[in-house]
């Protein structure tokens, strides 16, 4: 449009340029799609002068009457532009506009848009230059709609008409020259350009470019990627799947990595010929294995303080090894544990069983009549070779004290080997000194291998003649496990055995004993070796560099989650992890017939049979009261994501209290296509279906649905058999509300009278058999209450939901339930955005709530049912943190209902994406700095970030350490509960903080942060909070709770380096001493910044000292600059891992796999 208004002779009746219209026709449908869409924003923009009303809108930049002025202008704009005048009467109409314009209009707008009060322009020569960019851009756009349907290209006819036959050859042969061109330098465009080519010419091409190609990635490989250690690697890694390897050194094995994914577990040291052990045969060679904890790197060597976790000795014959014992050392370095593996024969290559000792054993222990406290007996062959086949174990009775020895038959599902290779589906324990005795514990399947088995079922038998009981575990409360007890024969219910539930002789919670292959690194059998070459002039020959070990290749998605996770971490260049990422899709098999037909130039072909999405996607985004009628971190993420994808078009639906007249907290109009507000408890005006609803149809068809409803809310064990049925119940209630009143459905007294009489059927029957206690039973009033509760909250859906491919959910909510019901019906693909885990942090509140205990059942009873639905069909989970989110989700998909499958699938369906902020909006402020010690808040005043615990932590750091300068500033929004901030407002008088503590109300945090010397975060639950990385961008240190991702983000866990202070929630003492410490640059803090500084006093040294210490230390000058700088650091790694580009890009895929897998589901 620029270039279009720097022509002089262009006015409002002039046609575009040649040459942008040229221009246009080769652009390509995207970028036509995304002028059009552009054009609205465009025109509505210079509808007010060019100005950004978002941000300059108030009284600081425009008074009343300008601002009614701008207003008033609007309208004719809109017709202006519309009508399509001539030049002469856009002339005229900017006249008439200029006579009625404040005279300090033209003063205010050259103040924006010149950014000086010295430049200045007349306001008719400002408004006639946006009339124009406006009907330029009109102009464009209608051209760019009628692009828009054409396949973009070189040369387009409807441009060569009235051309000679000459000059019709001369752009043929330009074309071919310039798709040849394509060809050869592998350009993204030879795709579009080569499909308008005939056939005899189009072929040669294709081969040209495919080997061109391959020609590309090699010269790519050996130039670019083999010069980085990282990427090749990586490359190995994921290709291959390794497991292990093998580190060579001119011919002789040196170090062995154990690699688990993009991990090392633990890196083995191998020493030289060792000196033999006394009781070792001196004719044989020996290696021993020190093991060190994590990766090191390549030619690392351990110095004296290092200590290995572990020392194994291998016996080398004939080029293959045997593993002779295993000593695992303590932080000392001393023996705590050992080893002793023996062999039927000599010439057998894996042992046939293993003795244990609690103490450093020699070799001929068991020669010397030394008893041990464990035997291990292997299989020796068959598909469970290596792993544990037998157990005696030494047992101490815990009440008794008597010794005791077990017997212990370890059984296999052998369908499960190749997933599973350290956990037995179930243990058989016997005693020999009592005949009959017998302990069957079947295991959680797929349970961590480094984490103890957890039993499902035990079945206990006291001894010869004694009844079997079973008793299962309910891991319903990961922290408090419940165990049911009844008699097998007859089904009685009775109290647990005492030897079951205290465990008497600890083995229901064994770890995983370890096989032979996983005990000895040596040992490489079933894993497949690839080596890796390298040449040196010392050593002429080509000699092997490392020996790779591995059992299966990563999956595509795999591959792609460390590719990118390598990149976030700033390990290889953006422009790498591009190709890499390219070269990994190509080799998907899946995609093979897109790129076949796409290297052909058939690009329709590749998006039908390659399942690839248009250029622009639909998806619908869930919100519950964030985006876009509320503020918060979920808004600000929500606005984030749907403001920077342009490819996405959304159709959203908002959950709202009620219908509010305010003006909303963001912007709604980018990418949007439709908002359907919600209204859960505003007035309900019916629907046009209330002729249809009768009676007989409420009986016969509601009424039915209701029980079914209420049978799922009460149900506690969401088996997978049972969420089918309560999925069907949501979707039978969707499709009734499609033809019947939702508001006469659910006020008819048959539908009050089934509502109250199954509550209370159901509740009486839960008192009886304990799952109720007296004073959770509901009273009339409660159910009432319950059932007005649910069917607002299920008012979502009376809501038609519209056949989009993707739905994007912000919680795992009661506004998911459109995502389930979309999926079944549409075939939509579902994405759980995770931030906050809503099911905890409703728990949480309730407890705080007045709400009947009853009614709070009922209600987390409708959440839980929601959570396992959305979970159980979500494609894809993309929690805002890696830690502590995916754990409870897991737990909540199946965990919870000990449904491993669904745990696991869960896993393998989650990849966390690290939410993103906006890196311009904030920096360092030094000038706005104040003078005393200031910690600056940004909370709303709510339970959940818990200011009273920083109230608190002020009172200690006051009133008990004596630091009196201390000054709290919160900036926060105290409507949100109000109850609570006159909670807040009374603490800060009681506790006489009124000069120390201020609530400050919203503030601006670009603003408002650089005040303080340090950055506070007191919630007890998080997602990834975004005000701690805003507060590291304006150079502040944190201080937070160990809640959500807040680790995550304070710290770098590659250098295992902590910006600030992480304390434990609901601890003001020690949230104040976190604040102290960070103040005063003490507890390793001032060493971390400057490495030259020989000793760093520890925050309690310091408050033992004195106040007039303390505060000297923390006025200091030179502490002050150590704080900057702690600070400074802290935002370079913001700016490197919190990205609002990533970000963006990161949802953008999901959103675009989702569409994918969209498809295909339903092809």
């Amino acid at each position: 449009m620029m270039e279009v208004l720097m022509n002089r002779c262009w006015n409002t009746d002039s046609e575009v340029p040649h040459r942008i219209q040229r221009e246009l026709t080769i652009l390509g449908k995207k970028h036509c799609d995304r002028i059009v869409s552009n054009t609205e924003s465009t025109v509505t923009h210079f509808s007010t002068f060019g100005v950004d009303v978002n941000r300059f809108w108030g009284r600081e930049y425009f008074s009343n009457d300008e601002r009614k002025f701008i207003i008033s202008v609007i309208k004719e704009w809109n017709q202006l532009v519309e009508n399509g005048m001539d030049s002469s009467d856009v002339k005229q109409l900017c006249a008439d506009i200029f006579e009625r314009a404040p005279s300090t209009m033209a003063k205010s707008l050259s103040i924006l848009i010149f950014r000086s009060e010295k430049q200045f322009a007349p306001i008719s020569l400002i408004l006639e230059h946006c009339v124009l960019m406006s009907q330029i851009s009109r102009k464009i756009c209608s051209m760019a709609k009628n692009n828009a349907g054409k396949t973009a290209r070189l040369a387009d006819p409807s441009l060569a008409v009235g051309r000679s036959n000459l000059r019709h050859l001369s752009d043929a042969i330009n074309i071919h020259f310039a798709v040849y061109y394509f060809a050869i330098t592998c350009d993204s465009s030879f795709s579009r350009e080569v499909s308008h080519l005939p056939v005899f010419t189009r072929i040669p091409l294709c081969l040209l470019y495919c080997f061109n190609l391959k020609i590309f990635d090699c010269v790519n490989q050996v130039l670019l990627f083999n010069r980085s250690n990282t990427i090749k690697d990586l490359q190995r890694r994921s290709d291959l799947g390794i497991t292990r390897r093998h580190h060579m050194n001119e011919g002789t094995l040196r170090a062995i990595e154990v690699l688990e994914g993009a991990d090392v577990l633990y890196t083995t040291i191998i020493n030289a010929r060792q000196s033999i052990e006394e009781d070792l045969d001196s004719n044989t060679e020996y290696l021993e294995l020190h093991r060190f904890s994590g990766p090191k790197p390549k030619d690392w060597i351990p110095k004296d303080t290092d200590k290995p976790i572990a020392k194994v000795m291998v016996e080398k014959s004939c080029e293959a090894y045997r593993i002779v014992n295993e000593k695992f050392l303590n932080s000392k370095g001393e023996v705590g544990k050992t080893h002793l593996y023996h062999y039927n024969t000599t010439s057998d290559m894996l042992p046939a069983s293993r003795s244990v000792f609690d103490r450093d054993a020699k070799n001929n222990a068991i020669k010397l009549c030394e008893s041990p406290v464990e035997t291990h007996d292997f299989y020796t062959s068959g598909p469970l070779l290596g792993r544990v086949k037998f157990a005696q174990l030494k047992r101490i009775h815990k009440e008794t004290k008597q010794a005791m020895t077990l017997s212990a038959e370890f059984m296999y599902n052998i369908q499960t080997i190749p997933i599973i290779s350290k956990t037995p589906s179930a243990i058989l324990f016997q005693r020999k000194d009592l005949p009959g005795w017998k302990v069957v514990v079947e295991c959680v399947p797929f349970s961590d291998s480094e984490s103890p088995l957890q039993p499902l079922m035990v079945k206990y038998n006291a001894g010869a003649g004694s009844e079997r009981i079973l008793i299962k575990y309910d891991y319903s409360h990961p922290k408090h496990t419940v165990t049911k007890a009844v008699i097998e024969s007859s089904g009685l219910a009775i109290a647990t055995p005492v030897e079951i539930s205290n465990d008497v002789f600890g083995i229901l919670h064994l770890l995983p004993f370890k096989g032979v292959m996983d005990s000895c690194e040596l040992l490489t059998r079933d894993l497949t070796p690839l080596r890796r070459k390298k040449f040196s002039w010392s050593y002429p020959f080509i000699q092997v560099d490392a020996v790779d070990y591995f059992s299966f290749p990563y999956t595509t998605r795999h591959q792609r989650d460390i590719l990118w996770a390598t990149w976030r971490d700033g390990k290889i260049p953006g422009v790498f992890a591009r190709i890499l990422d390219q070269n990994i899709l190509r080799r998907e098999q899946k995609l093979y017939q897109y790129w076949m037909y796409r290297f052909k130039g058939k690009l329709m072909e590749a998006s039908d049979n390659g399942n690839l999405p248009e250029d622009t996607l639909e998806a619908v985004c869930l919100d519950s009261g964030t985006w876009p009628t509320g503020g918060g971190g979920v808004g600000s993420c929500r606005r984030d994501v749907v403001d920077s994808l342009s490819s996405v078009r959304w159709t959203a639906i908002a959950e709202i209290a009620e219908m509010e007249l305010e003006k909303k907290d963001y912007q709604i109009e980018k990418n949007i296509k439709a908002i359907t507000y919600l209204p859960i408890f505003d007035n309900d005006l019916g629907s046009f279906a209330a002729n249809k609803t009768t009676t007989d149809v409420i009986v016969s068809e509601f009424v039915p649905l209701i029980g079914r409803l209420v049978d799922a809310i009460m149900t506690e064990k969401l088996d997978t058999n049972r969420i089918l049925q309560d999925e069907n119940t949501i979707i039978c209630l969707y499709r009734y509300f499609r033809t019947h009143d939702w508001k006469l459905s659910w006020n008819h007294p048959a539908t009050q009278r089934a509502w109250v009489s199954l509550y209370l059927e159901r509740a009486k029957a839960f008192e009886k058999s304990g799952r109720l206690l007296r004073h959770e039973s509901p009273t009339l009033a409660q159910v009432s209450m319950l059932f007005t509760l649910v069917s607002r909250l299920l008012l979502i859906l009376s809501k038609e939901i519209p056949n989009i491919p993707v739905v994007h959910v912000s919680h795992h909510g009661i506004q998911g339930l459109i995502a389930v019901i979309s999926k079944a019906i549409h075939g939509s693909s579902v994405i759980v955005w995770d931030h906050g885990m809503l099911l905890r942090e409703r728990m949480y509140a309730l407890c705080r709530d007045g709400m009947p205990v009853f009614t709070q059942i009922g209600f987390i009873g409708l959440t839980r049912l929601c959570s396992r639905l959305i979970y159980h069909r979500a494609d894809y989970v993309t929690p805002c943190t890696n830690i502590q989110n995916v754990m409870w989700a897991a737990h909540l998909a199946g965990g919870k209902y000990l449904n491993d499958f669904e745990k696991l699938s869960l896993h393998a369906k989650c990849s966390a994406v690290l939410n993103g902020m906006n890196l311009k909006k904030f920096s360092i402020k030094r000038e706005l700095a104040r003078k005393t010690p200031t910690a600056v808040m940004l909370s709303h005043i709510s339970p959940l970030k818990d200011v009273m615990n920083a109230i608190k932590a002020a009172y200690h750091i006051v009133h008990e350490f004596k630091l009196k300068s201390y000054e709290l500033h919160v900036y926060g929004s105290p409507e949100v509960d109000m109850s609570y901030t006159l909670t807040c407002r009374m603490a800060i008088k009681e506790l006489n903080l009124e000069s120390n503590v201020y609530l400050k109300g919203l503030g601006n945090p670009a603003l408002v942060l650089p005040t303080g010397w340090i950055f506070v975060n007191s919630s007890i639950t998080e997602g990834l909070p975004l005000a701690l990385g805003e507060a590291g961008l304006c150079g502040l240190p944190v201080v937070c709770t160990n809640v959500g991702g807040s680790l995550e983000v304070i710290s770098d866990i590659a250098t295992s380096s902590l910006y600030g202070a992480i304390v434990p929630p609901s601890r003001p003492r020690q949230l104040a001493l976190g604040q102290l410490q960070v103040l005063a640059m003490c507890n390793g803090l001032d060493t971390f910044v400057d490495p030259s500084i020989c000793h760093s006093p520890t925050v309690q040294e310091l408050v033992a000292s004195g106040t007039a210490n303390l505060e000297h230390r923390i006025m200091d000058p030179q502490i002050g600059q150590l704080r900057e700088k702690l600070g400074e650091q802290f935002g370079r790694k913001t700016q490197s891992v919190f990205s609002i580009t990533r970000y963006c890009r990161e949802h953008e895929q999901v959103l675009w796999l989702g569409e994918l897998y969209s498809r295909k589901s339903k092809t």
